[in-house]
């Protein structure tokens, strides 16, 4: 009768090794600190009552990203929903991962974020009233 080894072939254990490097880069939770000049972003669009646009941005390096909404013509004092996310490729969306229903002008957030293509979204929460011009500025290593 012959036994079978329970113990995992070497190029199992290289496998395994080579997943759990990956996911422990992928997940971090602590941004390395980043050296080198910031990158500046700046986009500008519109949206209407119940409307929403997002922008991809690359990150370059974990670090903290910050995006500021800049301005807001010609409703300049109201609140709007302004959130960093991930892109999903199959709804063309921006799937938020933080975010604020109370955003105005001149307000920023800033998040930790890992290496990799991210958005950011500006959405109306009910005090659109027409339109809106809205300029954004992101910030990242």
């Amino acid at each position: 009768m012959k036994t079978r080894s329970t113990r995992p072939s070497p190029r199992s254990l290289a496998a395994l090794g080579l997943l759990l490097a990956t996911l422990g880069a992928s997940c971090s939770s602590t941004p390395a600190s980043p050296t080198g000049p910031s990158t500046k972003e700046t986009f500008s669009g519109t949206i209407g009552v119940g409307g929403s646009a997002s922008h991809d941005v690359t990150v370059g390096t974990s670090s903290n990203l910050t995006v500021t909404l800049t301005s807001l013509v010609p409703q300049t004092t109201i609140t709007v929903g302004l959130g960093v996310g991930q892109p999903d490729a199959a709804t063309g969306t921006c799937v938020l991962a933080s975010y604020t229903n109370s955003a105005n002008a001149g307000r920023a957030i800033t998040v930790a974020v890992n290496k990799g293509t991210l958005c950011t979204k500006i959405y109306d929460v009910g005090n659109i009233l027409t339109t809106v011009d809205y300029t954004l500025s992101v910030e990242h290593y």
